[in-house]
């Protein structure tokens, strides 16, 4: 068995409630039986602040993304857990990820050289978010799988399917 800190150390970031807070205790579960050290943050329950530049400027980072920021920094990957809104990424996540890429003097810090498992409940199916999410944490310098995790009202999440999706992501994740 790997010691605490050979481990690979997953970050899953959740952008929502219900259904994906459900999905993302249910991928903790599975990576956690995977030997990885795991950790779950809900963006909702950090309460950021809207970014904006003249925000920043007169109040500078918010105490806030303390939590995320560590968390990302110590991850070696990220599964990120996120609903689709009007066919594109909700704001709590571009908020939280605009807050990171100005927490560092690399915007790039959190993310560069690491990998990343997306996953969403959606009635479309997420293609679009998917798509959206790939553009933005590439031009952050992460790496995002190809394979993704996706379920509809009409297509329920195949746990059966999940530990192959999380060992890929294992697999990828460089430590």
């Amino acid at each position: 068995m790997l010691s605490m800190d050979d481990m690979k150390k997953i970050l899953i970031i959740c952008a929502d409630q219900g259904k994906l807070t459900e999905l993302s205790e249910l991928i903790y579960k599975t990576l956690d039986l995977l030997n990885t050290k795991v950790s779950l943050i809900n963006l909702l329950d950090l309460n950021l602040p809207l970014y904006t530049y003249p925000s920043e400027e007169k109040f500078g980072i918010p105490k806030e993304l303390s939590p995320l920021s560590t968390a990302c920094e110590e991850a070696h990957s990220f599964v990120i857990i996120s609903p689709e809104y009007n066919s594109n990424i909700p704001p709590v996540l571009s908020n939280a990820i605009a807050w990171l890429s100005r927490a560092n003097d690399d915007y790039r810090y959190f993310f560069n050289n690491k990998t990343a498992l997306m996953g969403s409940y959606s009635y479309t199916g997420a293609a679009n978010l998917f798509n959206a999410l790939r553009t933005q944490l590439a031009s952050l310098g992460l790496t995002t799988i190809g394979k993704t995790i996706s379920f509809t009202p009409n297509k329920p999440i195949n746990s059966e399917k999940l530990p192959n999706i999380c060992k890929t992501l294992i697999k990828l994740t460089n430590a």
